[in-house]
């Protein structure tokens, strides 16, 4: 099965909440002249490196993140905001050792454990994202976040039977969450069950019609696991095109044009799916495809040979290595 489209930006569900990490910065009222000092000029860091961070200045936020840590170890909001920093930077260690200082500091900080998890399954230590979800949903069991990525990290092993259960949560909890149907239709579409996949894109579109990933697996689960509505499938193909043009719509509206048999257009669509530099290899057995059915023999035994090359596991190996043999001897 060729790659469907997906929703990297699945990593800002909790950081939109940064905020909600509370911290008292006046600080109580019978601190010492001297600590409510170190309090306030924390406080102006803070902000500082707020306004620096919006304004792109990642480095300068940093450094203000320090100096407001510096003078109040115990101010979890910068330790949260440098984390945030270093997370736009890709330092992930460091983002989690963040989330890890605010988490001992406040052990109860559901938030901390959510960001964490997050992070933790960007790098790819899934386990480990896990057990902070866990630990997010056991503080807060009424945060659809914590389900919806929970969900999301057994997706990513293939753990569909429990990724679909923490989707079914995250949708009673959010029922007008795009991305939980969004998943759950992929969960869904990876197990073969196309029918609910397609309900679940359905209902994805409805809430956010601007959700490109999911016109482009509706596209994709008529057109190619159902082998049916193809004017429908070209639709949906072009519009999640028009939202965000990548190499997997693309992709996708090359095949729909390819069961339209128009192949000029299917031509033009995988040439560009495979101008990205995320190209699925796919795409040039779908171009060869095009090729053969144009007559263009030397085109397709090319492509095919392309990808033979870059896939050598492919479960269809044997198939395309024998039409490759049986084109060389036509």
């Amino acid at each position: 099965m060729r790659r469907m489209g997906s929703v990297p930006s699945i990593i800002l569900l909790a950081f939109v909440g940064l905020s909600l990490i509370a911290c008292n910065a006046a600080g109580p009222p019978s601190l010492p002249d001297n600590t409510q000092t170190a309090v306030g000029d924390a406080q102006a860091h803070l902000e500082r490196g707020q306004e620096l961070a919006r304004g792109g200045d990642i480095t300068g936020a940093i450094a203000e993140y320090n100096q407001a840590i510096e003078l109040r170890p115990d101010f979890t909001e910068a330790f949260s905001r440098r984390a945030e920093a270093y997370l736009a930077v890709g330092n992930f260690d460091q983002a989690i050792q963040d989330f890890s200082a605010v988490i001992e500091l406040e052990p109860d900080n559901a938030e901390a454990y959510l960001n964490r998890g997050i992070i933790q399954q960007v790098s790819g230590e899934v386990d480990r994202a896990i057990q902070d979800f866990d630990q997010a949903i056991r503080l807060d069991p009424n945060d659809p976040r914590g389900f919806l990525n929970r969900g999301f990290a057994y997706a990513s092993m293939d753990q569909f039977d429990r990724a679909i259960p923490d989707y079914d949560r995250a949708i009673e909890l959010a029922p007008d969450n795009a991305l939980a149907y969004f998943h759950r239709g992929n969960a869904f579409h990876a197990q073969g069950d196309f029918n609910p996949a397609i309900s679940d894109y359905r209902k994805a579109v409805e809430l956010d019609p601007e959700l490109a990933a999911a016109y482009n697996n509706l596209a994709w689960a008529y057109a190619y696991e159902l082998d049916t509505n193809y004017e429908e499938a070209l639709e949906l193909a072009k519009r999640s095109v028009a939202l965000d043009s990548q190499s997997y719509n693309h992709d996708t509206l090359a095949l729909v044009y390819f069961k339209l048999k128009n192949y000029e257009q299917a031509l033009n669509h995988y040439n560009t799916a495979l101008s990205f530099a995320d190209a699925d290899p796919l795409s040039y057995k779908g171009r060869g495809d095009v090729h053969l059915a144009m007559k263009n023999i030397e085109a397709a035994m090319e492509d095919y040979r392309t990808y033979l090359s870059l896939t050598s596991e492919s479960p269809d190996q044997e198939e395309v290595e024998d039409l490759v043999e049986e084109l060389e001897h036509g």
